[in-house]
């Protein structure tokens, strides 16, 4: 995890080649829920093409499923967090329920990114072969509930929401690139956070093509683009386990 003085040294040496017509005092995340799927390494080559970092809240069953994914996404220098094992609506669940949902998909998530033989190998490890071990927390369809409270707080979780962008969505426009670009463009504000989904979760073609309008226009409005922890640090704000944030404007 950088440090804020790494982050803001990164920024000031990075943000003319990114193309902003200043330098950025404004920052949003970019996140997207439900990956690994058959498309999330094309997501990851429109975010290396656009030198962007974003944050993957992953379900642990499908990154039992594809835990070469759930690799390169964390060797792309993306964050890996916690979006339950099996992606149930979790309002009514019990503490112990829940809890057994994010413990699941931490060791999903973990066992995916742990290096073969690394408890035997000796001396550290680098970045890029350091297991995973998730610091936030996004509740399913976000869908709460006091057991679920309750678990994120025995588990140190904050509950991280944001600004949705309805690529998931039937019905008129939804998932429209137009009406998912739109949806985050309208709602962008300093320290707030893009709610996104993995293609598989909607149309495939239409989540991509909106990913690459929307961080060419959260970049044209000021807004330098980095992963949920990031903003946190960059916030320099300690997330309190078990409290909702929709962003860290606060």
């Amino acid at each position: 995890m950088r440090t804020r003085d790494e982050l803001l040294k990164e920024i000031e040496n990075t943000w003319r080649e990114l193309g902003y017509p200043e330098k950025p005092e404004k920052y949003m995340a970019l996140t997207y829920d439900d990956s690994p799927t058959e498309y999330t390494e094309q997501l990851l080559n429109i975010l290396d093409e656009k030198k962007v970092r974003a944050t993957f809240f992953v379900v642990g069953s499908k990154v039992d499923s594809r835990p070469d994914l759930a690799r390169m996404i964390r060797d792309r220098g993306h964050e890996l967090a916690n979006h339950s094992q099996s992606h149930p609506p979790m309002a009514e669940f019990s503490s112990a329920d829940a809890e057994a949902q994010m413990r699941s998909c931490n060791e999903a998530i973990y066992k995916a990114t742990a290096p073969e033989g690394a408890a035997d190998a000796g001396g550290p490890l680098g970045p890029t072969e350091s297991p995973v071990i998730p610091l936030l927390f996004r509740p399913p369809h976000l869908s709460k509930g006091p057991g679920l409270i309750e678990a994120c707080i025995k588990m140190g979780f904050p509950l991280i929401e944001g600004i949705l962008s309805y690529d998931y969505a039937s019905g008129k426009n939804a998932g429209s690139i137009e009406a998912q670009v739109s949806a985050i463009l309208d709602a962008a504000g300093n320290w707030k956070i893009a709610l996104n989904h993995d293609p598989k979760s909607g149309n495939p073609a239409n989540i991509l093509a909106a990913a690459v309008l929307m961080i060419e226009g959260l970049r044209a409005r000021g807004y330098y683009l980095v992963t949920a922890s990031e903003l946190l640090t960059l916030r320099e704000i300690k997330p309190e386990p078990g409290k909702v944030y929709q962003d860290f404007a606060q």
